[in-house]
């Protein structure tokens, strides 16, 4: 929870990761539920600390909020806030300056230029670009290995759909919904989930 809530102090887009831990507890009928929630708790708190509790406990109306999404929340309804005040403003500030490009300008890629909206399947591009060949090399391979035999695919399925399905999800929110396409570096949180997955290629 450590290692979360580390990540989520850094990028907003790891906020994710703590629904996606949930689901694991629900699908795994093995796993407790009141871990989770504890640590749900506990990666409040550290948030918190991290901020010296600024702004924390604030109702929801006290926020003004530049984002589409928010102000639509904001206008529903209204509650106490359990985060300090600059993480929810950041956040805020993140969906602003994706949907509006506020800190970037015209979007580059392959000849082409774009404003605002980006172009589809951008990181996959700026991904086949950016990596290094030897690295995609060990990906396909890995890939590969995971669909030879029908040992291998079952226990691919029984094993690894947690990985398989936050590549699928960031893989799909970054290059369809995201518009801020101006670097590799956003895409990044995908690679240490591939890295994962390519490990079975050395599997005895």
């Amino acid at each position: 929870v450590v290692e979360i809530t580390g990540a989520m102090l850094c990028k907003s887009a790891t906020i994710s990761l703590m629904g996606f831990s949930g689901l694991v507890c629900f699908r795994k009928p093995t796993l407790p539920e009141k871990p989770y929630f504890f640590n749900l708790f506990l990666a409040k708190v550290l948030i918190n600390i991290a901020y010296l509790f600024n702004g924390t406990f604030q109702p929801l109306s006290a926020y003004e909020f530049r984002s589409d999404l928010l102000k639509s929340i904001q206008s529903k309804i209204n509650f106490i806030v359990p985060t300090p005040h600059p993480y929810l403003e950041g956040f805020d500030y993140v969906l602003y300056a994706e949907k509006t490009s506020a800190d970037y300008g015209n979007i580059y890629l392959l000849g082409k230029t774009s404003v605002v909206e980006g172009f589809k399947g951008y990181y996959f591009i700026a991904s086949a670009l950016k990596t290094p060949i030897a690295t995609q090399v060990v990906l396909w391979m890995a890939f590969i290995v995971y669909i030879a035999s029908k040992e291998n695919r079952k226990s691919f399925l029984q094993n690894e759909w947690f990985p398989v399905w936050l590549v699928l999800f960031y893989s799909t929110y970054f290059n369809f919904f995201y518009n801020t396409q101006i670097g590799i570096r956003y895409y990044l949180v995908v690679f240490p989930l591939l890295y994962v997955l390519a490990g079975n290629l050395f599997r005895k």
